[in-house]
């Protein structure tokens, strides 16, 4: 936040001594700097937005914001069958790292 603090103090200075300025090419070389300080200030306000949201949700994977289905071709399982039930026993490495939310699955008849 500081830094954040000293750029706007900069840029406000700058800009006065941009409204005092008489001669064109002074006038010029202030206005390419102000648009720097500019530059910096909103590249450092989007590098302060982006910290906050990392901080705000550490424990939280990534997820995308687009619903994305996997397809995959069991090959390796294992079940169990009673009279009324049939377990089926399958492994999915990385399944474990994702919320329970965002497993779902479908069984249809062919």
């Amino acid at each position: 936040m500081p830094k954040l603090d000293e750029i706007k103090q900069d840029l406000a200075e700058l800009k006065s001594l941009q409204e005092s300025a008489k001669r064109p090419k002074v006038q010029q070389i202030l206005t390419v700097e102000v648009r720097k300080l500019e530059t910096e200030l909103i590249k450092e306000r989007d590098r302060l937005t982006e910290q906050g949201a990392d901080q705000a949700k550490p424990t939280a994977p990534k997820v995308s914001k687009e619903n994305t289905v996997f397809t995959v071709k069991i090959t390796d399982y294992a079940w169990d069958q009673s009279e009324k039930f049939v377990k089926f026993y399958i492994t999915l490495p990385g399944v474990h790292t994702l919320p329970s939310d965002n497993i779902k699955t479908v069984f249809g008849a062919r």
